[in-house]
């Protein structure tokens, strides 16, 4: 707005706000102070060139002598720049990055960063140059809440608004294994059976590329691909039982099971998971917290009485197993000799 002031140059009773003539804006707090000296208030509608007229025969002295026309004032008024917006704060490690949408203004110059760790900061961290649209806050303390708002200025010096508060906490602390578990039953498994093996860290984690988790799972082990979690702290890797394989109670290989295998698993600050698992066997391993079989192995038959190719001049025929079954048929094929009668 802009205080204006009316002087004129003898007294007179009947000077009025309808005697006033403006463009560009509009008048209001008309009044007069004396019967010489009256003010008002100009506010603008938009920027660009404004006039204030006062023309001849509105208003008259005390002996009835008509107003002559008052000099035009004109004025050209420079609005503020808008309020920046899209404003966002992305945490690292001792740092805080801030980004935002740049202004449209053709007269914009600069961007004023304020921060601090109170909301609606005061403190001008720095000003930022028209065209760039980030801000990199560095040395700060991890765990520690910052707050930030940003306005914008232009070439006359015109500050906008600033914009809502954003806030975030830097964070320098690495995700961490705190359990491998299952999400399938305990129980016995065969060769085509799957199941999700789960990996859960400290916090979420985002994952690129193809991490594996190597199994114990007999005299060769199974490598495992991760299969799905990115965005969370669960992260699974579905194994399916291959013909072979076998464990009394399944596990991973050591404590450096997990692997990157050129992939990446990191928070989202960008600190890198360490991937150390506990001992097999131990307390939020695999083996400890599941109880699963893996039964990848058919039954055979070992050996038989009579011997193979022997004489069989009888039709009882003993037999032993590679393991115990819990059921099935077996089928004699008689190759040569005849059926008794």
């Amino acid at each position: 707005t802009l205080p204006l002031i009316f002087t004129i140059s003898e007294a007179t009773s009947n000077f009025a706000v309808g005697d006033i003539t403006v463009s560009g804006g509009s008048l209001s707090n008309f009044l007069a102070t004396s019967s010489t000296v009256y003010t008002a208030t100009f506010t603008p509608s938009a920027s660009g060139a404004t006039t204030i007229d006062v023309a001849a025969n509105n208003f008259t002295d005390a002996a009835g002598n008509n107003s002559i026309a008052a000099t035009q004032f004109s004025w050209t008024y420079d609005e503020p720049p808008a309020t920046p917006s899209g404003l966002a704060a992305a945490a690292g490690n001792t740092s805080i990055t801030l980004t935002w949408t740049a202004n449209s203004e053709s007269d914009l110059a600069s961007y004023k960063v304020y921060g601090g760790t109170s909301a609606s900061p005061t403190t001008l961290l720095s000003t930022i140059s028209a065209g760039t649209v980030t801000y990199t806050h560095t040395g700060l303390t991890n765990g520690t809440t910052y707050y930030y708002r940003i306005s914008a200025v232009d070439n006359f010096g015109n500050e906008s608004s600033k914009s809502t508060d954003v806030s975030a906490v830097p964070d320098g602390t690495a995700p961490t294994v705190s359990s491998v578990s299952s999400t399938t039953s305990n129980g016995t498994y065969i060769a085509g059976d799957v199941i999700a093996i789960t990996v859960t860290f400290s916090e979420s984690v985002t994952v690129l590329g193809t991490p594996q988790l190597t199994l114990e799972t007999g005299s060769t082990d199974v490598v495992v691909d991760y299969s799905s979690g990115s965005g969370s702290s669960i992260l699974t890797f579905n194994y399916t039982v291959a013909s072979g394989n076998t464990s009394g109670d399944l596990d991973y290989g050591s404590t450096s099971a997990l692997a990157l295998n050129s992939g990446t698993i990191k928070d989202a600050v960008g600190n890198t998971a360490t991937l150390t698992l506990a001992a097999p066997g131990a307390a939020n391993s695999l083996g400890d917290n599941k109880a699963i079989v893996i039964d990848g192995i058919k039954p055979a038959i070992s050996s038989t009485s009579p011997s193979e190719n022997s004489r069989v001049n009888h039709t009882k025929v003993s037999y032993t197993l590679s393991e115990s079954a819990a059921s099935g048929t077996i089928t004699w094929t008689r190759t040569g000799g005849s059926e008794d009668t």
